[in-house]
């Protein structure tokens, strides 16, 4: 894949924004460019995500029938580096592997830089990856615990699906019923509490590699 240098416009911050839009649950950074005088955001996430009016575009998406993509924007050279960075947001997430493809990504500045090389691809996309599967755990946990009528710290995501007490939602169901509006600023995505290394489920476990069927 050929690299692009080509430089995003300048922005002093961002946000991640998660929203239900067409189809199924969208989730992108946002630029700051429609904000009200107190600096918030004056367009919901659903009205920016539905206008595409974030950049880069969004990482992954969940639709309506469950199914994950994950959009990988790093050059595949025999490494399996879309498994690896699939496996970073479907960990947070608290996916359905078996949901989960891939899509390798066009060579779009939006994307940013996307060098491949020197072992940095999950190296410097760990911690924005990581970031992005737990808002969007965050944003589905919310939307599952108002259709359940408890309380979101009662709530726990797990294979595709959140679950309080004796009740389950799936991804699918929260997608299609749910109300989900969600912008995280960078501030509350650092504060995001990331998974227990010891909770882990994909990362570092014989996972099966979703790059093989297309490479042969």
């Amino acid at each position: 894949m050929k690299s692009s240098r080509q430089a995003l416009p300048a922005v002093s911050r961002r946000t991640f924004l998660v929203g239900s839009v067409g189809t199924g649950l969208v989730m992108g950074f946002g630029l700051l460019g429609g904000c009200n005088q107190n600096g918030d955001s004056a367009v919901s996430a659903v009205e920016q995500l539905s206008q595409k009016a974030f950049s880069p575009s969004v990482w992954f998406e969940v639709a309506a029938n469950g199914d994950i993509n994950i959009n990988i924007a790093k050059a595949e050279m025999g490494q399996h580096i879309g498994t690896a960075l699939a496996r970073i947001v479907a960990d947070e997430l608290g996916a359905d592997w078996s949901r989960v493809s891939l899509t390798h990504v066009d060579t779009d500045p939006k994307w940013g830089y996307m060098v491949t090389g020197g072992s940095w691809s999950v190296f410097t996309s760990f911690k924005a990856l990581s970031q992005a599967g737990a808002a969007g755990r965050e944003a589905l946990c919310s939307a599952a615990a108002a259709m359940l009528g408890v309380d979101s710290t009662q709530c726990s995501v797990s294979h595709g699906e959140v679950s309080s007490g004796g009740q389950s939602l799936s991804f699918a169901e929260i997608v299609q019923q749910g109300n989900i509006d969600k912008t995280f600023t960078q501030e509350e995505l650092d504060a995001l509490p990331m998974m227990a290394p010891s909770k882990r489920r994909l990362i570092g476990k014989p996972t099966p590699a979703l790059d093989i069927p297309e490479k042969t």
